[in-house]
């Protein structure tokens, strides 16, 4: 997750540089009520309101392909996941071209209240994604754990090792990972204890 983060913090740059140009447009207009203050604070809302906009898209753009590169799409709750990222993307597109015919700060307020509450709602797509990343790595890991060489292990260390193992996988698919990433844990250091005596 980190490029993704690093990618929008580098697009937030130009975002604080817009806000900070609305801030200013905003400040004019509460000040002198003038006709062109008025619509420099318009424009300048409309240019914050899209450029907000674009980073929730190029964030989403991102995970989407960082969640088809990692799961591969490979079953039918990640396919689901996959698309709900590009619906909420197109959403997004879409929002974005009706900002340029609104001609006052009520249809701007209300434009970007109804952004704020779908972004609500987004965001629990987000952690599904996020989730579902987490657990497919989980079990890549697993899956190479479970081949490490622990065979001169004692029968209980191998009975709990293999406990362990189970535990983590029934607990990645009932939608916990952390659950998961700490059995999986407990077991890779059974092995390294058990194999260093």
């Amino acid at each position: 997750m980190l490029p993704i983060l690093i990618f929008v913090l580098a697009g937030f740059g130009n975002y604080k540089t817009i806000y900070g140009q609305y801030t200013i447009a905003r400040s004019q207009y509460a000040q002198y009520h003038t006709t062109s203050t008025r619509q420099n604070a318009i424009a300048e809302t409309a240019k914050v309101l899209k450029a907000r906009n674009q980073l929730i898209i190029e964030y989403l753009r991102l995970l989407r392909q960082r969640f088809a590169d990692t799961t591969q799409v490979g079953n039918y709750t990640q396919n689901v996941i996959y698309l709900d990222l590009e619906t909420q993307i197109n959403w997004f597109v879409n929002w974005e071209k009706g900002i340029d015919n609104l001609e006052s700060p009520q249809e701007l307020n209300k434009a970007s209240a109804i952004w704020e509450n779908y972004w609500d709602n987004v965001t629990e797509k987000v952690k599904a994604a996020k989730k579902e990343i987490v657990s497919f790595r989980l079990e890549k890991f697993q899956l190479q754990a479970e081949g490490l060489d622990y065979a001169s292990t004692s029968a209980s260390v191998k009975s709990l090792i293999n406990t362990k193992f189970e535990q983590s996988r029934t607990a990645r698919n009932t939608g916990n990972p952390e659950l998961s990433r700490d059995y999986l844990i407990s077991a890779i250091k059974a092995i390294y204890e058990s194999t260093q005596k």
